[in-house]
C-alpha cells in the first residue's frame, strides 16, 4: 500500500503525532513452584462489592462522582504474599440495577498485590503492594507500621456518563486475603468514611491514619538465583520461535535478509555460555526493534484511488481549521465491546450524516473520531475486523469528507489501563505487535482509497504506568514504526 505509507508518513508529520542452558541453576523448577503457589491461592469466585450513587449519604452531590479521580483507603487485616485486591472506579455494570441484561461495565482499575505476586503489570499500572512485616505479623497484613492501612493508586470515573450509571467496586481477587474499605477522597471535593459493613458516611481525613507504605525495596522479595535469568531466557526464544514463523514474502527480499541475520545473532546470544538476564534481554530487545523496523511488500490490493494532494504542514494545519472530537461515541466500551451509546447514558443518540452537516455549517472543518476496536478484532482470523463495526465507522467517516472535512481515526481505548490487547507494559510484547500490526493491516486496506482528507492517528491513551520509561518509549517507538511502515 505504497499510497498509504506515504500517507501516512505525511500526516504523523502533519499533526504531530527447550529451555536448556547454563547459568539458570533451580529456575526453572522455582518458577513452577511460585507458579503453583499463586493459583492456588487465586480465588475462583472473587468477592465482590458495589457501591453506585443512590449507596451515598442523603444530601450527597452525586454528580461530583462522575468524571473526576478518586483514592481509596483499605483496612487490610490477613494476607499473603500471593494476595491480590482490585478497587475500582467507572461505569458500574447495567445488570446491577436491571436484572434482565448481562451488560458488563467499564472500569478504571487499581490494586494492591502481595510482594511475591506475578502481577507486574498490575502493580506498575497503577497498583501497590501489601507489606506482611515481620515474620511474627505474617499473615496478618499489618505491614511495617502495624496499622495495615494502605492507600490505593488514583482510579477514576471518566468511564461513567451520569451518575445513573457510576459505581465503585471492590474485589478480593485472592484466599487468605481479608479486608474492607475505610474512606474514599475525591478530587471533586466529595470525601466518605466506610465502616465493615460498607455503610457509607460524609468526610474522611487520610491524615488521621498512619498509612503503610506502598512500593517495593530489596528486602521485600527474596530473588531465587537464576530465577531472573530463566525468564529472559524464555522471553528470548519466544521472540526468536515469532520471527522465525514470519512468513517470508511480508517484508522487501532485503528486509527479509535484516531479520535473517538478526535472528542468528539472536541465537548466538541465547546459547552463550556467559549469558546473563542482561544480555538475554538485550538480545531480545534488538531484534524486536529491528523488526519493527521492516519495510513491508508493496501491496498488490487493486483499488480506485481518489486524488491524493500532497500538502506542506502549514497548509494542511491552515485547511484543517477548527475541530471536533467525536468522543465517548465510537470509542465507547463495555469490557473491551465497543459500543456507539453506551457510554452516552440517557438517550443515547448516535452520530448522524445531519450532526456533521450542522457541526461544518458552524465552522468546524475537522472530525476526530476516537475508535475502540476491542472485541470486533478476529485474532483468529488475520485480525479482521467485524464488518458491522468496520462500516460504521466508515460511515461516519463518509459523513465528514462529503462535507470536504478532515477526519481522524485511531486505536483508542484498547490499550488502556493495560486490560486491553495493546498491553505496552506487557512482558510477552511480540503478539501485541502482531496484532497491532494486524489492525492496521486491515484499517488500511478498509480506507485505501480514500484522500488526504482522512487522517490515521496511530493509538492513543496506552499506558505501562511508567514501570520503565526507557523500555516505554522504545516500545512506543516500535508501535508508530509499524504503524508508518504499513
Amino acid at each position: 500500500m505504497k499510497k498509504f505509507r506515504r500517507k501516512a508518513i505525511a500526516w504523523i508529520l502533519a499533526i504531530g503525532m527447550t529451555l536448556t542452558g547454563v547459568n539458570i541453576p533451580g529456575g526453572v523448577s522455582r518458577q513452577a513452584e511460585a507458579a503453583d503457589e499463586e493459583t492456588a491461592a487465586t480465588l475462583e469466585t472473587p468477592i465482590d462489592r458495589f457501591w453506585l450513587a443512590k449507596d451515598f449519604p442523603e444530601g450527597t452531590d452525586t454528580s461530583k462522582l462522575v468524571g473526576t479521580n478518586v483514592v481509596a483507603y483499605i483496612q487490610v487485616t490477613k494476607s499473603t504474599p500471593y494476595s491480590f485486591i482490585r478497587f475500582s472506579g467507572g461505569m458500574a455494570p447495567k445488570s446491577l440495577t436491571d436484572a434482565s441484561t448481562t451488560e458488563t461495565g467499564s472500569w478504571s482499575n487499581k490494586s494492591l498485590i502481595g510482594t511475591k505476586h506475578s502481577d507486574s503489570d498490575s502493580a506498575a499500572g497503577g497498583g501497590y503492594y501489601i507489606h506482611n512485616g515481620a515474620d511474627a505479623d505474617a499473615g496478618t497484613g499489618k505491614g511495617e507500621m502495624g496499622t495495615g492501612i494502605y492507600k490505593f493508586n488514583k482510579a477514576n470515573t471518566n468511564k461513567a456518563s451520569s451518575v445513573d450509571n457510576v459505581g465503585f467496586r471492590l474485589r478480593i481477587m485472592t484466599k487468605e486475603t481479608e479486608a474492607h474499605l475505610i474512606g474514599m477522597v475525591f478530587e471533586s471535593g466529595l470525601s466518605f468514611s466506610l465502616d465493615e459493613d460498607g455503610n457509607l458516611t460524609e468526610g474522611f481525613n487520610p491524615d488521621d491514619y498512619t498509612l503503610e507504605k506502598t512500593g517495593l525495596d530489596a528486602t521485600d522479595v527474596k530473588v531465587v538465583p537464576g530465577e531472573d535469568a530463566a525468564k529472559a531466557r524464555t522471553l528470548l526464544q519466544n521472540t526468536i520461535t515469532y520471527c522465525k514463523g514470519i512468513p517470508s514474502n511480508r517484508y522487501r527480499a532485503e528486509e527479509q535478509e535484516k531479520l535473517t541475520a538478526a535472528i542468528q545473532t539472536a541465537q548466538d546470544a541465547l546459547t552463550a555460555d556467559d549469558a546473563t538476564a542482561e544480555s538475554y534481554t538485550e538480545a531480545r530487545t534488538t531484534l524486536q526493534n529491528l523488526k519493527a523496523s521492516l519495510l513491508y511488500l508493496d501491496s498488490s490490493l487493486e483499488g480506485n484511488p481518489r486524488p491524493f494532494r500532497e500538502l506542506g504542514t502549514q497548509e494542511v494545519i491552515k485547511e484543517m481549521g477548527a475541530g471536533l472530537n467525536l468522543g465517548n461515541t465510537m470509542d465507547g466500551h463495555s469490557g473491551f465491546t465497543p459500543d456507539e451509546t453506551v457510554w452516552q447514558g440517557g438517550t443515547r443518540t448516535k452520530t448522524t450524516k445531519e450532526l456533521i452537516k450542522t457541526w461544518h455549517d458552524a465552522g468546524f472543518n475537522t472530525i476526530r473520531i476516537p475508535v475502540t476496536w476491542g472485541t470486533m478484532i478476529d485474532t483468529d482470523g488475520g485480525y479482521s475486523i467485524k464488518s458491522t463495526w468496520m462500516d460504521r465507522v466508515q460511515q461516519i467517516v463518509d459523513y465528514c469528507v462529503e462535507q470536504d472535512m478532515y477526519c481522524i481515526i485511531n486505536i483508542h481505548h484498547d490499550g488502556a489501563e493495560q486490560d486491553g490487547w495493546l498491553r505496552v507494559g506487557a512482558d510477552d510484547l511480540d503478539p501485541v505487535y502482531e496484532e497491532f500490526e494486524g489492525v492496521w493491516r486491515n484499517i488500511a486496506k478498509q480506507f485505501k482509497d480514500y484522500d488526504e482528507h482522512l487522517i490515521f492517528e496511530s493509538m492513543n491513551e496506552v499506558t505501562d504506568g511508567d514501570k520503565d520509561t526507557q523500555k516505554e518509549v522504545q516500545v512506543l517507538n516500535n508501535l508508530n514504526q509499524i504503524f508508518v511502515n504499513v
